[in-house]
């Protein structure tokens, strides 16, 4: 059975499909572009969360489109940005995606939503948070908003 995500062209392998149903499920999405989007989004905000190294360990354990959306376009990894609390990380994407040309979100609630949803997913399955880029009281509160 094909999913959204492959019959508008995007090609994926089964665990990337699954993932991104689950979060245009559970977000309420109606466009797979629009899921993507918002996947890449978090996904490189996550990459500046991390040093190199830390990425090059995450990323053995993503499927391979995931990886291509986490690396996205990106050839030299920044200084790792590492933020002390979810409103920080919330408006540092708030401001990127604002002066985006290609805008994924409506508003910081829809942002706070994504990483909860998409981090909470990630951690189940790739042990996100045990990655030494996020700091403790960014963790707590994941947790604490994840419950």
């Amino acid at each position: 059975m094909k999913n959204d995500f492959e019959s508008k062209q995007v090609i994926l392998d089964k665990k990337d499909g699954e993932f991104l149903e689950e979060i245009k499920s559970e977000l309420g999405l109606s466009s797979p572009q629009r899921v993507l989007k918002v996947t890449e989004k978090v996904l490189r905000s996550i990459q500046k969360n991390l040093g190199t190294e830390e990425i090059k360990r995450l990323l053995v354990n993503f499927p391979q489109n995931l990886q291509t959306l986490f690396k996205g376009n990106s050839s030299q990894q920044e200084s790792p940005i590492y933020f002390d609390h979810l409103d920080q990380w919330v408006e540092t994407i708030y401001r990127e995606d604002e002066v985006s040309q290609d805008r994924a979100f409506y508003s910081e609630i829809e942002i706070l939503n994504v990483i909860i949803l998409m981090v909470r997913k990630l951690d189940k399955l790739y042990n996100l948070l045990s990655f030494p880029g996020f700091k403790f009281s960014l963790i707590r509160e994941i947790k604490q908003a994840s419950i």
